[in-house]
Formats: structure tokens, C-alpha cells, sequence
């Protein structure tokens, strides 16, 4: 039965398993150690919160023990430190362990639904960006890494008094309309649901580009290049603070693939795996 895993040697990528060379093995072992790591770390970081607060309890429940086991000394019913503490066993693995257990069972399951519903913000969001940017004749390139590389894309993006002259006003007015009433409609939905990221900014973001969108719905567009660059950048802004979760992922998946791709050992692959290597597609920054 074919392997959907990675291997010591060989690296998966759907459907084949792709053979690679021991230096290239070891490079792909330490990315996805580091990966463990990273994504331990977020994690743990996630549950301090909570954690402190478990700290406290123990505290308080060793402070308690120290008061039983006091008491069982004064009336000889303990003679070690470890009878009080064997007779309030239960009440330390049901406090801590469970407790614990309890935490990261609550944390994981908020944080997954908080995803859900920021990937799904996020897609409207991406919507309405590629209606306005293509309102206004603005077609960016599209890319595998673009969750992570939005503000070097739109680097590239300026619009100067030249390409404002080709628009047509009352289309644009239309387009900047109907942003601002689906705006609108984002900022009573982030009321109501708690994203994974920093939502104080998201909604702070939003706001500016509605303001900015209003101010630029009230003015001649043909007199307003540097207006129409600045609600652009707020609109990659926003896209790049919305895509935080991934992005750190994205980069290693790009990374894995570069290695996959220059560490291959060609004369071992199949045709399968050959065209699989081959399919391989890289964003720039990793070329």
C-alpha cells in the first residue's frame, strides 16, 4: 500500500511519495521539527492565560495541603509527607490533570471555530477586494504564497492621473457605494463573532476604509490618485492582517516544496513522480 506520509527518505506529495537525497531528508526533518515547535509554542501561548489561572488553584490547593498535613501531624495520623499527600490524591489529579485537560480541550475548540469564522470573513473580504480592484482596472497577479505576500503586491500597485482619466466616474461611484454598504454589513458582524487575530485592528482598519471610501464617493475621483492609492493599501492591510493565522504556515509550505523539488533524486523517480516534481509551482520569494 503506497506510503501518504512523509518517510526518513522520501517526502509525500500528493499522490506520490518523492525519494530525496540524505541532505535533502535531513533539511525536510528539521523544517517539520520547526513546525512542531512553532506550532507548540502558539499554542502554549494560548493557553497562558488560562494556565495562570490553574496556577493560582494549585496554590491554593497545596496551601490547603500544607494545613492538612499539619493537622495530621499534630494528631499523629500522618507521619510523612507523603500520607497527606497520597490522602488528597484524587482531589490533585482531578484539580490539575483534569483541569488541564479541560483547558486545552476549551482552547482548541475555541480557537478552531474562531478560524472558521475569520477564513470565512476573510473570503468575503476577498471578495469585495477583487470587486473594487477590478473596478478599477486593477488586476494583480494571483499566486499560491498571496496570504502572505499581499503588502509586497501592492507595492506594485499605483494608480497615477493617467490611469484615473480611462475611469468611467459613475461606475466607480457605484463600486465605492456598494462597498460601503457591505463595510457596513462587516462591522455589525464583528459585533457578533470573535476572529482569531487582534479584532480591535480589523475593526479600526475597516473603519478608516469606509471613512476613506466616503470622503473619496463625495470627491472628483479624477483629482484623487493618491486617495485611491491610500483606500487601496487599507484594503491589502486589511487582507494581510485577516491572513495572520496561515501565513506563517504558508511560507513553510513553500519552503517544503523548494526543498522537495531541488533535493529529488531524478534518477530514482518514476514517470508519476517525475510529472509530480515537475507540477511543483513556486512562489518567486522561494525560487
Amino acid at each position: 500500500m503506497k506510503k501518504t506520509h512523509d518517510t526518513f527518505r522520501s517526502a509525500y506529495l500528493y499522490p506520490e511519495n518523492i525519494p530525496l537525497s540524505f541532505s535533502g531528508a535531513i533539511k525536510l526533518h528539521l523544517l517539520n521539527f520547526m513546525r512542531l515547535i512553532k506550532r507548540s509554542y502558539r499554542f502554549l501561548q494560548r493557553l497562558w492565560p488560562d494556565i495562570n489561572y490553574l496556577i493560582l488553584v494549585t496554590i491554593a490547593l497545596i496551601f490547603f495541603y500544607a494545613c492538612v498535613q499539619l493537622w495530621g501531624f499534630s494528631t499523629n495520623k500522618y507521619h510523612t509527607l507523603s500520607d497527606g499527600l497520597w490522602d488528597m490524591k484524587s482531589t490533585f489529579i482531578t484539580v490539575i490533570g483534569l483541569g488541564l485537560l479541560d483547558i486545552c480541550y476549551k482552547n482548541s475548540q475555541s480557537w478552531h471555530a474562531k478560524l472558521v469564522l475569520q477564513y470565512n470573513f476573510k473570503i468575503r473580504f476577498d471578495s469585495l477586494k477583487s470587486y473594487i480592484l477590478e473596478v478599477f482596472s486593477i488586476v494583480a497577479q494571483e499566486d499560491k504564497a498571496s496570504e502572505y505576500n499581499e503588502l509586497s503586491r501592492y507595492t506594485k500597485i499605483k494608480i497615477s492621473e493617467n490611469d484615473i482619466k480611462e475611469f468611467d466616474e459613475a461606475t466607480l461611484k457605484s463600486a465605492l457605494n456598494k462597498a460601503i454598504i457591505e463595510l457596513d454589513t462587516y462591522q455589525r458582524d464583528l459585533d457578533r463573532i470573535e476572529l482569531a487575530v487582534q479584532q480591535h485592528n480589523i475593526q479600526m482598519y475597516i473603519a478608516y476604509l469606509k471613512e476613506a471610501l466616503k470622503i473619496l464617493n463625495k470627491r472628483n475621483i479624477q483629482d484623487a490618485p493618491e486617495r485611491l492609492n491610500n483606500l487601496i493599501f487599507l484594503f491589502y492591510t486589511i487582507n494581510y492582517n485577516l491572513s495572520a493565522p496561515w501565513r506563517w504556515d504558508t511560507r513553510l509550505t513553500e519552503r517544503r516544496k523548494k526543498i522537495i523539488k531541488s533535493t529529488a533524486v531524478t534518477k530514482k523517480l518514476s514517470v508519476d513522480q517525475k510529472i509530480a516534481v515537475s507540477n511543483i509551482e513556486l512562489h518567486s520569494d522561494q525560487k
